[in-house]
């Protein structure tokens, strides 16, 4: 038959909901520590059977933090790994002993690689986006600290095209610009506005011309002069790029024709022969 009353505890600063009570067969209470670590309350309690009361004793509690994500954002290139790590105050309350989980997101068909984790710090992920325009991926987030688990929260990444571009042929004279244009699917995955830069390129034989070239926009060009009177080849390694995004070097190989270029030429002969 013994009953309790206690007085409101005292409390670290980040601690409310501390209250008082009488009378009550049991002692409990719920408390909220809004910081990112351990807080306590130390309650007084006076327990009481009939008409007498005994000595008064402490109920200390060690009130362990939330977890407390609000959603977040990332940006990320086609095929290369994003890492989020949420910080305490910038992204809600957020305990050094924070740990994630979570299940493959939800995303479009043009998307691929999202994968499970349970349980670990940061969060990390490598996804491919197989289309030449943004896509977004959904992560639901779970969160545990300690024995305690948090919020769920979600992790919305954007995954910018990255250019990836199979190696392209042209032909051409000697002497006669050439231009290649890659165009999405046709030669791979071409984003809207990509640019390309380039070296000199390589040869065999005699040729001149081959100069380098950056960030020029949707076409590969060149002028080529061909020094000798068979086909010679030449090859650009090239560097495609979109927006912040740089693609995997393709080679473009140049098939460059001789072009005659026969100087003046004289001869002597009689009259009838």
């Amino acid at each position: 038959g013994t009953v309790y009353t206690w007085n409101a505890p005292a409390i670290t600063s980040s601690i409310t909901g501390g209250a008082s009570a009488s009378n009550k067969t049991n002692f409990s209470g719920q408390l909220y520590n809004s910081s990112n670590s351990i807080q306590t309350a130390s309650y007084t309690v006076v327990p009481t059977t009939g008409t007498c009361s005994g000595p008064a004793f402490t109920v200390q509690i060690s009130l362990n933090p939330p977890v407390i994500i609000s959603q977040m954002t990332t940006v990320v290139c086609s095929r290369s790994m994003f890492t989020v790590l949420p910080v305490n105050g910038t992204n809600g309350t957020v305990p050094d002993n924070t740990l994630y989980s979570w299940n493959i997101p939800t995303y479009s068909t043009n998307l691929s690689g999202g994968q499970s984790s349970s349980y670990v710090k940061p969060i990390t992920g490598t996804l491919f986006n197989s289309s030449n325009v943004t896509q977004t991926a959904t992560y639901t987030i779970n969160t545990i600290s300690g024995s305690c688990i948090g919020n769920s929260f979600t992790l919305v990444v954007t995954v910018n095209p990255t250019a990836e571009i199979s190696t392209m042929t042209t032909v051409t004279c000697s002497g006669v610009a050439f231009v290649v244009t890659p165009t999405n699917i046709t030669n791979g995955i071409v984003p809207d506005g990509s640019t390309y830069s380039w070296n000199a390129p390589t040869y065999t034989g005699t040729v001149t011309g081959g100069a380098s070239a950056t960030n020029n926009p949707t076409i590969v060009f060149g002028t080529l002069s061909n020094r000798t009177n068979t086909v010679q080849t030449v090859t650009y390694r090239v560097t495609p790029t979109s927006g912040n995004c740089t693609g995997a070097t393709f080679t473009v190989i140049v098939t460059l024709n001789p072009t005659p270029e026969v100087s003046a030429m004289t001869t002597v002969t009689c009259s009838g022969v």
